[in-house]
């Protein structure tokens, strides 16, 4: 045989070996692996849920008067029906109070807010069920008729720090409470 060509083979037969050789040593690694004792397990997989905060600030209260209640929604079924999440505070002197809602997962949300004039707990309601406390909602939907819809008040929430302003009304008059 001519010496260039058993270079060649040698060449070939060197770089063979030496992609052979590493996927040899792998598997009888995992033969070691395959054989070894059965208490070796997986960790779980753990969900991680991320979560943030949405502050609200309410605008429109009168200053140093009653208490203002906010309550969350997280779903159109809920909405004006069952509160997700609720929350108070009364109003100061600078007439500007906020509310801070923790630990929400990143999604869809509504916020009301009344102005408890009068401490009952309720929005306190005259003829026909018009609103007599200034009320609020979310990216300033305005009820014509009725109360406005989920998806008019709804609003994107982030897994981070957000932050809305809802401006109460005296519904019957449409000006904001303490102008």
């Amino acid at each position: 045989m001519p010496r260039g060509k058993a270079a060649k083979i040698s060449a070939c037969l060197s770089i063979r070996w030496l992609t052979v050789f590493p996927a040899a040593v792998l598997l009888i690694a995992l033969a070691g692996i395959a054989g070894a004792s059965a208490d070796v397990v997986a960790p779980p997989r753990v969900a991680v849920s991320e979560t943030g905060t949405l502050r609200v600030v309410i605008d429109g209260t009168e200053p140093g008067t009653g208490t203002v209640r906010v309550n969350l929604y997280a779903s159109a079924g809920s909405f004006l029906r069952v509160e997700d999440a609720q929350a108070k505070v009364e109003v100061g002197e600078d007439g500007t109070p906020e509310v801070t809602f923790e630990s929400l997962s990143a999604g869809r949300y509504a916020v009301v807010a009344y102005h408890d004039l009068n401490g009952n707990a309720e929005l306190d309601r005259g003829f026909l069920g018009v609103p007599l406390e200034p009320l609020g909602f979310s990216n300033d939907a305005l009820p014509v008729l009725s109360a406005p819809a989920f998806a008019d008040a709804a609003f994107m929430n982030s897994d981070g720090d957000d932050e809305i302003r809802i401006i109460l009304r005296y519904l019957g008059g449409g000006r904001p409470a303490g102008s």
